[in-house]
């Protein structure tokens, strides 16, 4: 007989927990009691809320949670329920779990659509299986899942770094390199000289690789006619095409961000309510180990209003597992730091590490390759399936630039290596953090990430891991005081422990055996374990001031956007003047800033579609972002009449020169003096020396602790080091010493002097044309040749005795400066970093004034 027989279930549940408890053929016991008591709140709000989140710690088992709700919805429903993940492992990471741990029929949905199993969509679209697949699948101009009643995000933390980019257009300088020169050249008709040659250079200073800008609103309205015909043709072949779909209509909504290494066309905030598959949906539950409190989510997902599902009891205190946290920079140079990090993998079978690029991780590769015999896998291999990696012994694990969804429990991994994160994933949020000194606004993502990342290892109650941080710049976001405090109080008890041991070992010797003692994990541990936990007691977790007011602040930058993209202009100024009123004080005095030029922007945007009321105000709103940041001095261009700067004639030197500082702060640390003093004594060693390469070295070390572009060059008959600021001011040098110092200078050694501007001009390719070059000798010498009078013209001279003396005052301002420092884009800091450097003469221009009052010709008459 061909036909089937089948039975419809007839068994309807009340609630989720109920139809678990009749799923026979699953592996796990039951639900704990926070699963529980998280469903009995989603249940609570389920019948009238559109959008509901909740948070689970990693490891606490949120994806059953998930799951179930999934599922009792499905059936009680006959609902088509999509559940979201971020990778294609993490989907087949779901369903093999769903399937033999908690006994629940799911179906994974990765690749082409034209791959979906026939079957699989049958049973999908019959509502019959919980349909499991990443968050571009959903996210598609050709999705297969158009009408899902339920949409289930998980790990929707992440989702900033997936959604987004269906609504991005991100144009690489070596991936799409020919749109990305031609764009620069339609750019150069809006953009300074100067940015406009940092684009196109192939050689820049390392620091600028950090630079980023944002194309005004009003530069982009006189190109979109050009722009939108140009990415038109050039990305109609390949895969720019799907988000340029997205954008080209609605260019009036997008912000244009610029760097050397790429461009990135976006609205502010994702308009995922225009996209049909995810806004019809009856409901939609994320789900998160770490939510945060600063409207992240919200402006991540394009929701103006989610509903959170209160913690459990008893979380507020409480971890998942144990890690055991090493800082070997704290005691250790860096060539020992290697050899630590080498021994520390040798203890254990496996060991992950996480790079935050794939350069650093092919010098990982090749260091772990000189110096073990351990099997290397990659992100690509683990994607696919963790079981090669965790059936290997003497295996480690590099992942460059993510780590979502790599999850290793128990025995498959007890070291984690953190040799870094990125702080910035993409050039907006880069904007935000160092142009508009909003730092504050990316707390919560920054703290998030970190978390997902040193949880990789620990991922059950009774797991535990070592965690090894190699990264400065993650040791500046964990160990500062008004950083640590935000974090969970068993974080940071376990952080402030593992530093502490580290500070205080004696040699390496020390660290690898409390590495022993805690992989042996017996007695001597559990004596070391009540420690952590005593100090876990002691540690409350705080809340950012500036928290509530971003928070209360994202649901109208979220219905901005949407009435932005519709060209509603005067709900748009509605929901700006919300936004001002939530962000006063001056924390969100740098975000207020962007929001003030918003409002003077749309008011120009609406004065340009007929609104002609609105154009007064322009002036009158970016005059007020001007006043709240100094970052941006482009602000002022478009403002109708000049205002005088209270940083003297030129705002944009003394910003790029404390940006500098602040580049240097970051990337020496300040969670201890011991880089920032070796850099120090490198300097004034090299200086004192008055040997004539080590005294050029430390001459351009002390332009870089200064805060000034410098650098040197070994061609003959070129300059000495040089300090730039804003590539539109140097001061070029010619250190010149002479054995006996009566011997006086020569025509050709002034000569050579004075073809250094020339030499600038020709060589620094983003030097500004109308750019101020000031050339001065640093010398010993007390006499100039009376031939050489003549060619003396705008050169200065500074005694090199006076120089070191004024060098070591410098470097005890800038150490002050760096005490103020907390991280990047702090506009409290910048202001005082600025109003300590015009006092002490330290800006450039201070300088500059100094250097004009010894003209090189008045050495004859001293």
């Amino acid at each position: 007989m061909a036909f089937k027989k089948r039975k419809k279930p007839s068994i309807n549940f009340d609630t989720p927990q109920a139809m678990f408890r009749d799923i026979k053929n699953r592996e796990v016991d039951g639900l704990l009691d926070h699963q529980s008591d998280m469903i009995d709140a989603y249940l609570k709000e389920m019948d009238n809320k559109k959008d509901i989140a909740f948070e689970l710690p990693t490891g606490s088992g949120k994806t059953l949670v998930g799951l179930l709700i999934g599922e009792w919805r499905r059936r009680i429903n006959n609902e088509k329920v999509v559940y979201l993940c971020p990778t294609k492992q993490l989907v087949n990471q779901v369903v093999e779990q769903s399937k033999q741990k908690y006994g629940i029929k799911t179906l994974a949905f990765t690749g082409s659509k034209r791959d979906y199993s026939p079957r699989d969509i049958a049973f999908y679209t019959r509502g019959e299986a919980v349909a499991v697949c990443t968050y571009n699948s959903l996210f598609n101009t050709n999705t297969f899942f158009e009408d899902p009643d339920l949409i289930i995000v998980d790990d929707a933390h992440s989702a900033e770094n997936y959604i987004p980019s269906f609504y991005s257009l991100e144009i690489d300088r070596e991936e799409n390199s020919t749109i990305y020169h031609t764009l620069v050249e339609l750019l150069k008709s809006v953009v300074p000289n100067h940015t406009y040659q940092r684009m196109k250079n192939e050689y820049i200073y390392p620091e600028d690789l950090e630079w980023v800008d944002k194309l005004p609103l009003f530069k982009l309205h006189e190109l979109t006619d050009q722009l939108i015909p140009l990415l038109d043709e050039y990305t109609k072949d390949g895969d720019l095409r799907f988000s340029w779909s997205m954008l080209r209509d609605n260019m009036h909504a997008c912000n244009v961000f610029i760097s050397w290494k790429n461009i990135l066309i976006r609205p502010l905030v994702p308009p995922t309510l225009t996209f049909a598959p995810f806004a019809n949906a009856k409901q939609r539950i994320y789900m998160s180990a770490t939510l945060g409190n600063t409207g992240d989510l919200e402006r991540s997902l394009g929701i103006p209003n989610i509903q959170r599902l209160p913690i459990p009891d008893g979380w507020d205190k409480q971890g998942i597992g144990r890690r055991l946290f090493f800082f070997p920079e704290a005691m250790a140079d860096k060539e020992t730091v290697q050899e630590i990090t080498i021994d520390m993998i040798k203890k254990v079978d496996r060991a992950l590490i996480l790079a935050p690029n794939d350069y650093s991780a092919q010098e990982i590769r090749e260091n772990i390759s000189s110096n073990t015999n351990y099997s290397i896998f990659s992100a690509q291999e683990l994607e696919i399936s963790k079981s090669g990696f965790t059936s290997t012994d003497n295996a480690v694990a590099i992942l460059a630039n993510r780590f979502d969804g790599i999850d290793l429990s128990d025995e498959d991994c007890r070291l984690l290596i953190v040799n870094g994160l990125p702080r910035a994933t993409h050039i907006q949020e880069k904007f935000f953090m160092s142009r508009m000194a909003a730092s504050l606004l990316f707390h919560d993502r920054i703290r998030t990430r970190l978390v997902q990342a040193i949880g990789r290892c620990t991922r059950g109650a009774t797991d535990y891991s070592a965690v090894c941080i190699l990264s400065q710049g993650i040791i500046n976001q964990l160990i500062p005081s008004n950083k640590i405090k935000y974090f969970h109080p068993e974080l940071q008890a376990e952080i402030l422990f593992g530093h502490d041991e580290s500070l205080h070992a004696e040699d390496k010797n020390d660290l690898l055996e409390n590495l022993d003692i805690f992989l042996e994990h017996g007695d001597e541990w559990d004596e070391v374990d009540e420690l952590i936990l005593e100090q876990r007691n002691q540690c409350d977790k705080e809340t950012d001031n500036a928290s509530s007011k971003l928070q209360s602040a994202a649901v109208d930058e979220v219905q901005f956007v949407y009435a932005l993209w519709k060209k509603d202009f005067d709900n748009c100024m509605v929901h700006i003047g919300d936004i001002l009123t939530k962000m006063s004080g001056d924390e969100t005095k740098g975000y207020r800033g962007f929001w003030y030029y918003m409002a003077g922007a749309t008011a120009w945007l609406a004065s340009k579609n007929g609104i002609d009321s609105y154009e007064k105000r322009v002036g009158e709103n970016l005059r007020k972002a001007s006043r709240c940041t100094n970052s941006v001095t482009w602000f002022n261009e478009f403002i109708p009449e000049d205002k005088e700067s209270s940083m003297g004639e030129d705002p944009d030197l003394l910003v790029s020169q404390v940006e500098m500082l602040e580049f240097l702060f970051d990337r020496l640390g300040i969670a201890s003096d011991n880089k920032f003093n070796r850099k120090i004594k490198e300097a004034q060693t090299f200086l004192s020396e008055r040997n004539y390469n080590n005294f050029e070295n430390g001459h351009e070390i002390l332009g870089m602790l200064l805060g000034f572009k410098s650098s040197n060059t070994d061609q003959t008959g070129g300059p000495d080091p040089w300090w730039i600021v804003d590539n539109k001011v140097c001061l070029v040098f010619e250190d010149k010493f002479h054995v006996d110092p009566q011997k006086p200078l020569s025509v050709s050694e002034v000569k050579q002097a004075k073809g250094h501007k020339d030499w600038i001009r020709k060589n620094i390719s983003d030097f500004r044309d109308d750019g101020k070059i000031i050339t001065v000798f640093i010398t010993n010498i007390t006499n100039i040749d009376d031939s050489a009078l003549p060619f003396t013209e705008d050169l200065y001279y500074w005694n090199v005795d006076d120089f070191l003396s004024w060098s070591y005052s410098a470097i005890e301002v800038i150490r002050k400066v760096r005490k103020r420092f907390n991280e990047p884009g702090d506009l409290i800091f910048r202001s005082e970093a600025i109003e300590i450097l015009q006092g002490e003469g330290l800006d450039i221009m201070s300088v500059i004034s100094k250097v004009k009052n010894y003209p090189l010709n008045k050495i004859k008459s001293e």
